[in-house]
């Protein structure tokens, strides 16, 4: 019955990065990775009576939860000034945005794509997650989570955010440069 309730979260899960991978809106980007994440927060802490998957669902929880928040703040900003949270129209809007919203919203959402991938310096959580978590879970994370936030990352960085390119590469520059060193 435990093992029942395992594969039913990670069919949730799986059914969520199918919607971010084909998401056309920002909502549904945020739905999918939601989707996605709280199936797995769950699988972290499957392990009740260990002290550290209990700890490490907690912390990634927690890391997730603030995550989404600037998620949400960076799509509220896009859609504040374009009326819409469709990729067409968004992309139109930053063709000729002012400077501020678009680097403030490029900036966070950057801080969501380094945090599903675990980039520094948003990888805080990774190994007391990865450690806590059980050993197929933690494969699945380092897997399937890792490539629907590079999938997230190509859905918004060459999708709505294209038009907003000097904005928001020698951010990701500078985190890859980061990733090297310190990952």
């Amino acid at each position: 019955d435990e093992y029942l309730d395992v594969l039913s979260l990670l069919l949730f899960s799986a059914c969520g990065i199918g919607v971010l991978i084909s998401a056309s809106s920002l909502l549904m980007v945020f739905l999918g990775l939601e989707f996605m994440s709280l199936p797995v927060y769950a699988l972290v802490g499957c392990r009740r009576h260990s002290a550290a998957s209990c700890e490490a669902a907690l912390k990634y929880f927690l890391f997730g939860a603030f995550a989404s928040v600037l998620l949400l703040l960076g799509i509220a900003i896009l859609y504040a000034g374009s009326g819409s949270l469709y990729f067409p129209v968004v992309e139109r809007y930053l063709q000729g945005a002012a400077r501020l919203p678009v680097s403030v919203s490029a900036g966070l959402m950057i801080a969501v794509v380094g945090f599903k991938l675990g980039v520094a310096p948003f990888h805080l959580w990774l190994p007391d997650t990865y450690e806590g978590a059980p050993t197929p879970i933690t494969g699945f994370m380092g897997s399937a989570v890792k490539l629907a936030g590079l999938a997230l990352a190509l859905r918004l960085f060459w999708g709505p955010l294209l038009p907003a390119v000097g904005h928001w590469s020698p951010v990701v520059i500078t985190l890859s440069i980061a990733a090297m060193v310190v990952g």
